[in-house]
This record gives C-alpha cells, structure tokens and sequence, in this order.
C-alpha cells in the first residue's frame, strides 16, 4: 500500500508537481489578479497529472487526461481555497495592471 502511494501520489508531487507549481508561483509574482493564479497552478496540476501517466507508461490519448483532469481539478480547488486569504501588497516594481 505505501509502495502504491510512493509511486502514483508521492513521487510525482515532489518531482513534477513541486517544481512546476514552484515556477508557476514565481513566474505569476507580478500578476495580481488572483484569477490567474489560479488558472495557473490548475494548468500546472493538469501537466503534472499527464505527465506522471505518460512516464508511467501510460498512452496520453486515453490514460492521462482523466488523471490530468483530477490533479488540476484537486490543485485549482487548493488555490482557490486560500484565495480570500491573499494579500496583494503594492509593489513598485511591478505596476499594477
């Protein structure tokens, strides 16, 4: 059972997921608008998804987009959680757009 949840949840996280939702972040700094954000770290599940089926063997026509569609599903769901609790500071190095 551990071995299982090492494989399709653990791994994929650390070594797909974290990164691509740590560049994600970065990259979104300067956006304020939080909507995007959130269409962001979403896309960033879906690819994390897809990718773990696609490295797994699995065929990306039919295997990975019901598993891209739940990880995006579970990481848009997450961000939107703490959505209200973000505080956008104004910053001078980016203008507000």
């Amino acid at each position: 059972m551990a071995g299982t949840f090492a494989m399709y949840a653990l791994l994929p996280a650390i070594f797909i997921g974290a990164p691509l939702g740590l560049v994600a972040g970065l990259l979104m700094r300067p956006v304020r608008n939080q909507w995007w954000h959130v269409l962001a770290l979403g896309a960033a599940g879906f690819v994390t998804g897809c990718l773990t089926m696609v490295l797994m063997g699995g065929d990306l026509g039919t295997g990975a987009w019901p598993y891209g569609l739940g990880t995006a599903a579970a990481s848009t769901l997450g961000r939107f959680a703490v959505w209200r609790r973000v505080t956008v500071h104004p910053d001078p190095q980016y203008p507000a757009a």
